[in-house]
Formats: C-alpha cells, sequence, structure tokens
C-alpha cells in the first residue's frame, strides 16, 4: 500500500497546458464552437519543458488554441486575441 502511495499521480495529458476549456457559442467570434483552448501558465524564468512544447504543437495541428501566459492581463489580452472580443 505504501508503494502505491508514493507513485507521481499523472491526470491528464503529458505536458498538457495547465486550464483547459472548450470554446462554446461567443456571438462574433473568430472561431468556430467546440475548439479547445489551453492556457499554460509560466512565472519568472519559468520555460516550457519540451512536452509542454510537444502537446502544443499537436492541440495547434490540430485546430486548438494554446496560449502561454505570464500574467492574468496578458492571459486576458492574448485570448480575446485569439477568441474575439466578449459580446456587450
Amino acid at each position: 500500500v505504501r508503494a502505491c502511495l508514493m507513485r507521481p499521480l499523472t491526470i491528464g495529458l503529458t505536458g498538457g497546458p495547465d486550464i483547459t476549456g472548450i470554446i462554446g457559442h461567443i456571438p462574433n467570434a473568430i472561431v468556430s464552437p467546440g475548439v479547445m483552448i489551453g492556457w499554460e501558465i509560466k512565472a519568472g524564468k519559468d520555460d516550457q519543458r519540451e512536452s509542454q512544447i510537444a502537446c502544443e504543437r499537436s492541440i495547434k495541428r490540430h485546430g486548438g488554441i494554446y496560449l502561454v501566459v505570464e500574467s492574468v492581463e496578458q492571459g486576458i489580452h492574448d485570448t480575446i486575441e485569439a477568441v474575439g472580443p466578449p459580446e456587450r
């Protein structure tokens, strides 16, 4: 039992983004509903690992959106650039 508790637990895709979602219907969006979007959160001098770069390429190759962000403000800006502005 102890050996099982000491193993690392991996959930999801190796190298996958920290936050994921699927674009729903957004009026005037520049992407279609059903597109995956992923945000990789980085702080300071933290760089993407090889597995994260491979995952980014795969997501983009299949039509998804992958954003590397270092702040909330950048995340909001980059998301609006990728998806389109919210309806007001």
